[in-house]
């Protein structure tokens, strides 16, 4: 795994006046993570973790004052607001980059559901349906050609019949994936334009990713999936099933070094409790060889591990919450407000009303995952409130009360 930038010293100037401290990068120096005072003892206003994104124009309007926007929450609040910034004010359809990245990753579930419906019960299956169906209405119609073609495309592959009249559902799949290579080259050009206008809310995407990266890297190393007939002989539970000592001690190295990369909220909650969980994975990892070795592998496998992958498994819960959910539901909200603005109406459009509908869908899809989580091992169990929570914001979707449903998401996601 890489390792960390280095922090560094510099005073930053806030609404809270000059903050004189330790940084770290993301973004050529545009978009920087507290670390810790620069003095030790020196108590400051945000803890660390929290997000500082560089905007000239703020320092313009405060003859310099306040320089630096800080989101204390972390990645997702700043990347969500840099989101709002954007839509705004770069001419694109707004969210377009994101919302190509849902479609895509939509239009995949659905390929999955279709070529294997024995896996899925029928709940499911039309859920996934639902969802890809609600992706062709928002595509089209659009000015945009490769959003046309994509949005033909992907309304044809709703009918798992081809023109013979037979259940193929790999005719469907081949349109969906032709749909998908649109919305990839469409995602390539709106990317172009973001490194123009957006390039820091680009940067706080790609942190985000990274940092999801390091969680993917450690979940994969924690299962031993076969390749045929196999056992992946480079992940950690297969070196530790075969008493491999030496490999074993340096994977889990390797790991506690790309977590201390996590430095910003929120994944820096989270990653002082893994941290804590692998460095006695690498006690009892020592011990494999000795006479005591056979307890170490049980207690690695049955408890240690487990531990860890109940704990990451809510870090996977809430990208899902903020990526698919909240932001979504977030940039929807101010587009229709600045429609009902403009023209003085305060009805919302079918269109608008199958955005919020379809992002009712993904909530419910979100506590469905929900419901597969675990979270026996943890020193705070958090599944039972957060049940509680989703169902309390799916009861305000009824109602239509979009502020109440993104007050409680944004908790939703500080729990987690």
């Amino acid at each position: 795994m890489p390792r960390p930038n280095q922090p560094f010293v510099d005073s930053l100037n806030t609404k809270e006046g000059a903050i004189r401290a330790k940084y770290v990068t993301i973004s050529n120096g545009r978009v920087r993570v507290l670390v810790g005072a620069a003095t030790e003892g020196v108590k400051l206003p945000y803890t660390p973790g929290a997000v500082f994104v560089r905007n000239l124009d703020l320092a313009k309007r405060t003859n310099g004052n306040t320089e630096w926007m800080v989101y204390e929450a972390g990645l997702y609040e700043a990347w969500r607001a840099g989101g709002h910034i954007d839509r705004n004010g770069n001419g694109l359809q707004n969210g377009e980059l994101q919302e190509l990245l849902e479609h895509r990753e939509a239009a995949r579930e659905y390929v999955y559901a279709i070529l294997n419906p024995e896996l899925l019960d029928a709940k499911s299956m039309q859920r996934h349906q639902e969802v890809f169906a609600a992706i062709a209405v928002q595509l089209g119609p659009s000015r945009n050609v490769r959003k046309a073609i994509a949005q033909t495309h992907l309304q044809h592959a709703q009918r798992l019949e081809d023109r013979t009249g037979r259940h193929n559902p790999g005719a469907a799949a081949m349109r969906v994936g032709t749909g998908i290579g649109q919305l990839d080259l469409r995602s390539e050009d709106v990317q172009a334009i973001l490194r123009r206008v957006g390039w820091r809310t680009f940067h706080l995407y790609h942190a985000l990713q990274d940092s999801m990266g390091i969680y993917q890297i450690i979940r994969a190393h924690l299962n031993i999936k076969r390749r045929n007939g196999m056992p992946y002989k480079n992940r950690l539970a297969y070196l530790v099933l075969e008493r491999m000592q030496p490999q074993s001690e340096d994977t889990v190295l390797n790991i506690l070094a790309g977590l201390k990369q996590l430095r910003s909220e929120p994944f820096r909650k989270n990653r002082y409790h893994t941290e804590a969980d692998f460095q006695q994975a690498l006690e009892g990892i020592r011990l494999l060889g000795s006479k005591r070795g056979d307890d170490a592998v049980k207690q690695l496998q049955d408890i240690v591990f487990k531990r860890i992958q109940q704990g990451i498994t809510w870090v996977f819960a809430r990208d899902y919450l903020e990526m698919q959910v909240l932001a979504p539901l977030s940039w929807h909200m101010e587009e229709v407000d600045r429609r009902i603005r403009s023209n003085g109406s305060v009805h919302v459009t079918p269109d608008e009303t199958q955005k919020f509908d379809a992002l009712v869908l993904r909530l419910r899809e979100f506590r469905d995952k929900v419901t597969h989580c675990e979270d026996s091992l943890l020193k705070h169990p958090v599944k039972e409130d957060i049940l509680l929570q989703t169902d309390e914001a799916l009861e305000f979707t009824r109602a239509q009360d979009w502020e109440e449903v993104k007050r409680l998401l944004k908790g939703i996601s500080q729990s987690l």
